[in-house]
């Protein structure tokens, strides 16, 4: 016998020993299914604490599904905490569903200025913040229309450009394998793509966090990322600064091999002599030898060659 051919009653029984992901794939079977069914779906959803069904829907980017769940809470009287709202303009922003970012801000009330902690964050940050490091132009334009602070700091004290600039190592692919060519290449094209547009909005280039001193500048140096560089100084970013071991953007960009980071650098005036709290200088940390020409080239000390021309003084 098919369920179909079942008395309503004896349906909805069955339906009540059902776990909520059996009971919706019974629901999406057929439509009497839905009719008889869906409401107790819905109310399965919202009993539970957490209302994960409503993450569930924002991961969908289906506002009618959401507008039903929030529909039957007003109806059952269940009220929606704003962390919640907050988590669905996160989760809409993690699984890329730009289209319904302005439904949750602006109809259900979510806030894109809430920090969110969610499974894979190591720090509760913003939605602006995820976009951003995400390398999602798409998301980052919408929030921004949408009156998100381009210079927002999260609890970590990070700015968007922080992770605009941020390139993730190769374990942390979000698929759990090693990063391809293809993979590198996308990414390098969007973090440039977010970093104009967050400096087309204003942000500000000298933000400086507050654990190892760091400013998005030193951390595109960090990664040799020329164009961000370029960007950065373009926007007023300090050249000279430095973080709490005294290390310079030429110090990174000198470690990082790419001798282009370090011509724009040299070229841009950065102190070729600058000695960091290991009495290093660019020249002692140059991973590769077209950055050590460069730097040579632009008259360049060792820590020892320079101490030894100090002492000729």
């Amino acid at each position: 016998m098919f369920l179909t051919n079942l008395p309503p009653e004896l349906i909805i029984v069955i339906a009540d020993f059902l776990r909520p992901k059996d009971l919706n794939a019974l629901v999406q079977t057929a439509s009497s299914f839905a009719n008889l069914l869906g409401l107790r779906l819905l109310d399965r959803g919202l009993a539970d604490p957490k209302l994960e069904i409503l993450l569930w829907a924002a991961a969908k980017g289906d506002k009618e599904i959401i507008s039903k769940i929030l529909t039957r809470a007003q109806h059952k009287r269940i009220n929606i905490p704003p962390q919640v709202k907050d988590s669905m303009l996160m989760t809409a922003v993690l699984h890329n569903r730009v289209d319904v970012l302005e439904y949750l801000v602006r109809t259900v009330g979510a806030s894109h200025s809430a920090m969110v902690s969610y499974k894979y964050s190591l720090l509760p940050r913003a939605a602006l913040h995820e976009a951003a490091e995400q390398g999602n132009k798409a998301a980052t334009q919408k929030l921004l229309e949408l009156g998100a602070d381009v210079n927002a700091i999260d609890t970590g004290g990070l700015s968007p450009l922080h992770y605009a600039v941020w390139k993730p190592e190769r374990e942390d692919a979000s698929d759990g394998e090693a990063w391809d060519t293809d993979d590198e290449l996308e990414y390098g094209v969007n973090s440039i793509g977010i970093l104009r547009l967050l400096l087309g909005h204003r942000a500000l280039a000298e933000v400086v966090e507050p654990d190892r001193q760091q400013t998005p500048l030193l951390w595109a140096s960090i990664d040799g990322n020329t164009e961000a560089i370029r960007l950065l100084l373009d926007h007023g970013a300090n050249i000279t600064a430095s973080d709490d071991e005294g290390s310079t953007a030429l110090h990174f960009a000198a470690e990082s091999g790419n001798h282009e980071a370090v011509q724009l650098l040299v070229d841009k005036g950065a102190d070729i002599f600058a000695i960091d709290y290991s009495a290093y200088t660019p020249l002692d940390l140059a991973a590769s030898a077209s950055v050590r020409k460069v730097l040579r080239k632009a008259g360049a000390l060792t820590g020892p060659e320079l101490g030894r021309e100090l002492e000729r003084l």
